[in-house]
Order: C-alpha cells, then sequence, then structure tokens
C-alpha cells in the first residue's frame, strides 16, 4: 500500500472514512490525504452538507397511500391495502 492515495482512490474510500471504518495505515493514508488535498477535503464537506440536508427533511407520511394511489390508477381496486 503506498502511503500516498491518488484522488479517486480517497473518493472510493469517502463513506467508510467518515463514518470512521478505516483502521491502520489505510485510515492513516486517507486522513493524510485530506489534509493535503484541499479538493477532496472541500467535496467531503459538500457531501456531508447534502447528506445533512437529506436527513434533515422531512419523511413521506406513507407509502401506503401511494401504493392505493397507483393501483387505483390501474384500476386494481380489489386489490388488499399494504402496510
Amino acid at each position: 500500500m503506498s502511503l500516498v492515495l491518488c484522488c479517486r482512490d480517497a473518493m472510493t474510500r469517502l463513506t467508510e472514512g467518515s463514518e470512521g471504518a478505516l483502521a491502520g495505515a489505510e485510515g492513516a493514508t486517507f486522513a493524510l490525504h485530506l489534509t493535503i488535498c484541499a479538493r477532496c477535503k472541500a467535496y467531503r464537506t459538500q457531501l456531508e452538507t447534502t447528506v445533512g440536508v437529506l436527513r434533515a427533511m422531512p419523511r413521506e407520511e406513507s407509502e401506503t397511500e401511494d401504493v392505493e394511489a397507483i393501483l387505483r390508477l390501474l384500476g386494481d381496486t380489489d386489490a388488499e391495502p399494504r402496510g
């Protein structure tokens, strides 16, 4: 294993690295890359911001209503409700 990751390799490990799942030399190499690469550090920040916004969004109330509406549109009104 090389002590320096290229950006492509760092990005493939981004989720694992952000979750603390990289250990030993692999984790250290990932951390080093993010320390010296402004572009990958900025990308990680953008990704974390996106994930935070998506987690903060309200979830849909009920998938059952959506399924029932689709079934009605398809003409299958005798279908059992799911959920």
